[in-house]
């Protein structure tokens, strides 16, 4: 089995034993999007807990290995969103390497956009 494939059955399994154990339905896309965004950003919030973003207290010695389980729980969540919405392993890796090729060609200046070629000198325009 493929190692993505089984981190996405894996997800899937606890996303299902979670739904049947909580009696939780997602049946509104919006709102299981919206506490999938919600659940990333507080697994961002506890990462950042472990760095040291104030600048007023007295800094602390960063735990790499805490560090790097916030990001698999983001990781998960994410995952379990791309499932949520409808997602199979295949469209997953579809989705990402159309990503992956869209963000190479930005880098080489393959891009309407401006400020993604390094050998420019333009500046970002922040568009969404």
């Amino acid at each position: 089995m493929d190692k993505l494939d089984e981190i996405v059955r894996k997800q899937e399994e606890l996303l299902n034993n979670v739904l049947s154990k909580r009696d939780l339905e997602w049946s509104n896309f919006s709102a299981a999007m919206l506490a999938h965004k919600n659940a990333v950003g507080d697994e961002i919030h506890e990462m950042q807990r472990e760095l040291n973003w104030k600048w007023w207290v007295n800094k602390k010695s960063v735990d790499e290995e805490a560090v790097k389980e916030e990001w698999i729980d983001v990781l998960h969540f994410t995952i379990q969103a791309l499932i949520v919405a409808g997602c199979d392993v295949d469209e997953i890796y579809r989705l990402y390497m159309g990503k992956n090729e869209e963000n190479f060609g930005r880098q080489k200046g393959d891009t309407d956009r401006k400020g993604y070629n390094s050998d420019s000198d333009e500046e970002y325009e922040n568009v969404d």
